[in-house]
């Protein structure tokens, strides 16, 4: 995918053209994330993607931080797919990048010119560029942003890609939303019993005491019993005191 290139869907020509359906990043949820790479900054359409500064880093959304489904690295390699020319014992000699097929933009072609020799037609335009293979081993790994399947993916890929993302979003706000939960029970541990905490949540008390044990308000030590919780007892042993 060409950096600021609109992602879109096929039309009947074979072409890609601009995707409607591509909207923006999810803006209601934000997830923590490693700390990106600023050079790696990636905008399609109204989404701006961004990958994470480890060698192995991860491609997100900009906004919500949330992974892209699928997404990963668009290198040298997989974006401009030279063809090798071979030498006498069958070894790469040197590459020869078509750039006349390629949706190139201005920063691949100039970056291409600065390794290799370009090759002209009669009216003076670059028609391919011829890179040694020494260089092009150097090279071949440079990023030129991500390759997706919401991006350019088959349109059964790219609709499964956009059900993956919105799972996605569900499912960092249900752990976001669930994380505020348990902060407000913990918040009020001393004010409600664990039956009422229970009922209120539709877990069992058991639960609801294993989420304050581990909660970031929850004292060292357990909790003791509430006094509503202890009652019961105590009203039942004086009952059984009474009774003798």
């Amino acid at each position: 995918m060409v950096p600021g290139q609109m992602a879109g869907s096929t039309t009947e020509a074979g072409q890609t053209g601009p995707d409607p359906d591509l909207g923006p990043d999810h803006a209601e949820v934000r997830i923590a994330m490693p700390e990106p790479d600023p050079s790696s900054r990636h905008r399609v359409g109204d989404r701006e993607y961004v990958r994470d500064a480890a060698p192995d880093g991860v491609w997100r959304y900009a906004i919500s931080g949330i992974p892209v489904p699928g997404a990963r690295d668009e290198t040298a390699e997989g974006r401009l797919k030279p063809r090798r020319a071979l030498d006498s014992d069958g070894r790469p000699a040197e590459f020869i990048i078509d750039v006349s097929r390629l949706d190139s933009t201005l920063e691949e072609l100039e970056w291409l010119h600065g390794i290799g020799s370009a090759v002209t037609d009669r009216s003076g335009r670059v028609t391919a560029v011829i890179v040694s293979a020494e260089e092009w081993v150097r090279h071949r790994t440079r990023r030129f942003g991500l390759s997706a399947p919401e991006l350019d993916g088959s349109p059964p890929a790219r609709e499964l890609a956009e059900a993956e993302r919105r799972a996605r979003i569900a499912t960092a706000i249900a752990e976001q939303a669930t994380a505020e939960r348990n902060r407000v029970l913990t918040e009020h541990a001393r004010s409600l019993t664990r039956r009422e905490a229970a009922q209120i949540v539709g877990l069992s008390a058991t639960r609801v005491q294993q989420i304050l044990d581990r909660g970031p308000a929850a004292p060292r030590q357990a909790p003791a019993p509430l006094a509503e919780e202890a009652t019961p007892n105590a009203n039942w042993w004086s009952t059984q005191g009474r009774r003798r």
